[in-house]
């Protein structure tokens, strides 16, 4: 950024132009197991070597530190947020990096409903941290996500032990649910 020269948007396009030619690039990985049934009790197993694949360790990859500089010289980069922290989620595994990048797209943008979802599908799955995933969720549904993510949201209070919260949650979901989808609703709870 001290080299921008007040051009930060354009070094920040480049930098982005640059980041999708190795999108899923990480730069660590575990050596190559090499695993030989020889030493091992005989059952029938051949004799040659076999080496099964390495695995990323990918925390503080090279794709976090492009999007590190993208976000951090152009904050109003939505796409950088939407796809760029999914990329390092999903592609790249790099967990911790998609956290920060996540993180800063919702200062950036607090009332996004997409980005709150991703955000919340992340804490959830990847990082296991349901009472985060909830409060995005809930996040995301005041700011147009469908209506059912209330119930979602709901279900991972109740998963991460904040049952009051999940069932204040849930009862504030049917008090807004059209008549049509109530009697769908009162079905699945019979």
């Amino acid at each position: 950024e001290y080299f921008a020269f007040g051009f930060n948007e354009s070094l920040s396009d480049t930098i982005w132009l640059r980041w999708i030619q190795d999108i899923d690039h990480c730069q660590t990985y575990l050596s190559p197991v090499v695993y030989n049934p020889e030493s091992e009790v005989k059952k029938n197993v051949s004799s040659d070597l076999v080496t099964i694949p390495r695995h990323k360790i990918c925390d503080n990859s090279w794709s976090f530190k492009m999007l590190d500089a993208v976000t951090r010289l152009a904050p109003r980069f939505l796409i950088a947020y939407l796809a760029g922290a999914s990329t390092l989620a999903i592609l790249v595994e790099d967990y911790a990096g998609a956290s920060v990048i996540y993180e800063r797209g919702i200062k950036a943008y607090p009332k996004d409903w997409q980005l709150l979802y991703r955000a919340s599908f992340h804490y959830q799955f990847n990082l296991r941290n349901l009472s985060r995933a909830a409060e995005l969720l809930m996040a995301s549904a005041d700011h147009g996500a469908p209506i059912w993510v209330r119930s979602l949201a709901s279900r991972l209070y109740t998963a991460a032990g904040q049952i009051e919260l999940g069932l204040s949650v849930l009862e504030a979901y049917r008090k807004t649910v059209d008549p049509e989808n109530k009697a769908a609703l009162e079905a699945i709870d019979k």
